[in-house]
């Protein structure tokens, strides 16, 4: 879905483009509107590396925004998070059978189902 959505968002922009592409050659701007284009996408590219780098984030491999840790990973913390936050719904095993889950309207995840998180990697 995330996908189809931002297709059409590009889809829109593009005829956006289009038409501005189209105004400044009827009325002989087509360097003003190169330019503001051109400006536009660097300000919008500058702006989303500002937020993430403020946010805590830092560039890696491939571009990819990777968040830093407040502290190294840990097997055993991640664990205790997880017992804590997600096994009472979730169960040990995560596979989404245990009785807190079984009170709720919406049936929990199941962690080992692995079709659900095709295409995702270890950052998501």
């Amino acid at each position: 879905m995330e996908t189809f959505v931002l297709a059409l968002a590009g889809g829109a922009i593009l005829y956006i483009v289009g038409e501005l592409l189209h105004i400044g050659r009827r009325q002989a701007l087509h360097g003003s509107v190169m330019l503001g284009l051109l400006v536009g996408f660097f300000l919008a590219y500058g702006t989303e590396l500002y937020i993430q780098v403020a946010a805590g984030g830092e560039l890696g491999e491939e571009g990819i925004v990777y968040a830093s840790p407040k502290q190294p990973p840990s097997v055993a913390n991640g664990k205790r998070i997880f017992e804590r936050n997600c096994a009472p719904c979730h169960g040990m095993a995560g596979d989404g059978y245990e009785p807190e889950a079984r009170k709720r309207r919406i049936h929990p995840r199941d962690f080992t189902d692995r079709q659900w998180a095709v295409g995702e990697t270890d950052a998501d």
